[in-house]
């Protein structure tokens, strides 16, 4: 727990909807913040804009909250877009 002191709360600007899809072939991937299957149907995440551009019905608008983490990265000489072009193979570590 003594971590989680350390974590900054952002809200993000942008509104976000949960929307039932019956087809998922029917959806702008491109579109989709992430998807999971329920019991029932296929749940889709994504911007409120983006449901409303491709005639997907929603019923409610939430707001995302992320949470900073404090990282060695940000002290260091490394900016975003060096970040950005480091990849991970998850037998030989970090990738340039």
């Amino acid at each position: 727990m003594a971590a989680l002191k350390h974590l900054t709360p952002i809200l993000q600007e942008c509104h976000y909807v949960f929307v039932h899809i019956s087809d998922v072939g029917s959806v702008p991937l491109s579109k989709v913040l992430c998807m999971f299957r329920e019991k029932e149907t296929v749940i889709a995440v994504m911007l409120e804009a983006n449901a409303k551009a491709s005639g997907l019905a929603f019923t409610h608008v939430a707001a995302r909250i992320t949470l900073e983490v404090p990282s060695a990265l940000a002290k260091s000489s490394c900016r975003p877009d060096d970040a950005a072009s480091l990849s991970v193979d998850p037998r030989r570590g970090v990738l340039g």
